[in-house]
């Protein structure tokens, strides 16, 4: 006996294979996906992209830009028949709204109050829009690639699982080296040609007295920036003050005044209370961003393995070159 159509679909065996994360009964092609006819990119669909491509670049496309947004189109059409023998293009919400839409801009008069969304969305279909219109065909290609992730992740991962992420690219979740201070701020606005020399006065007078932090920062000039900083990070203090204070306060020695340092508003006299060193993070506490890379490069095999299987599956036929 003949098995129905539906099991003898490509992508439905790849998306079944190991996910079980939900009824994939629901994504089943129609038996028109089985011996699928070929995807024909016209010299009008090429030309169509090297306008856009132009447009966009302000410039006339490199053949591998072009090479590339001719994959990325090809791709798109492959999700988008797949979706079409779920028919989701006649079940989207998303969708019928779009098609209603563009047809009711076309019309004119008294039939355009009367007339009801489903009967405009049949014209849309008996027009082709549903295979033209740019924002219907993206809406469906990406739910294909969403419904293609999500089987994916059809497990959490181990730990040994995100120890091999950790270990493959310990540069990307190296906790940085952090650092908590006080700084007395000397506003260039209000101090002008003076600054530097008071700056200076200030650090050898702090040095001088043994003045405790607590009290220095009582002879800062008014700044939005607080004049106590919990452990922060070269960035976080570049984001505050500039990258060279963020830099010379993460080489200042601790417990004593330095400086002074200069910033975008001022100079500073600083006392390090606490320095962290750069230091590689445990599973535990990289736990989420290690799970968000998983997760990310799960999806992009999923996909990419689906694509390879519709394409095998699928002649592509390009323009003849001159």
């Amino acid at each position: 006996m003949a098995r129905p159509g539906w099991l003898r679909s490509p992508l439905l065996h790849f998306l079944a294979i190991g996910a079980g994360l939900f009824a994939l009964q629901g994504l089943l092609a129609d038996a028109a996906a089985i011996r699928p006819e070929p995807v024909v990119v016209t010299p009008q669909q090429l030309t169509r992209l090297e306008t856009l491509a132009r447009r966009e670049l302000g410039r006339d496309p490199t053949p591998a830009e072009l090479e590339g947004r001719l994959a990325a189109w090809v791709d798109e059409e492959l999700l988008l028949r797949e979706a079409r023998a779920l028919r989701w293009h006649r079940t989207d919400p998303v969708v019928q709204m779009r098609l209603a839409q563009n047809q009711r801009f076309l019309l004119a008069g008294s039939e355009s109050e009367t007339i009801t969304d489903a009967e405009l969305v049949d014209r849309a279909f008996e027009m082709g829009m549903d295979r033209t219109d740019l924002v219907v065909r993206r809406r469906l290609a990406e739910r294909m690639r969403l419904a293609i992730a999500a089987a994916a992740l059809d497990h959490e991962p181990d730990d040994g699982a995100l120890a091999q992420i950790l270990a493959g690219d310990p540069e990307r979740y190296r906790r940085p080296a952090l650092v908590q201070l006080s700084q007395v701020f000397l506003s260039r606005d209000r101090r002008g040609a003076g600054l530097t020399n008071d700056a200076v006065a200030l650090q050898a007078e702090l040095v001088a007295a043994g003045t405790p932090p607590d009290e220095a920062i009582r002879r800062a000039d008014p700044s939005l920036v607080p004049a106590q900083l919990p452990l922060s990070s070269q960035r976080a203090l570049a984001s505050r003050l500039g990258p060279e204070f963020a830099q010379a306060a993460l080489r200042a020695q601790p417990e004593r005044w330095v400086g002074p340092i200069e910033s975008a508003y001022g100079q500073h006299v600083v006392w390090v209370h606490r320095q962290e060193p750069a230091r590689d993070p445990s599973v535990d506490e990289a736990r989420r961003e290690l799970r968000a890379t998983w997760r990310a490069e799960r999806e992009r095999a999923a996909l990419r393995n689906a694509l390879a299987t519709l394409r095998e599956r699928v002649e592509i036929s390009l323009p003849a070159t001159p």
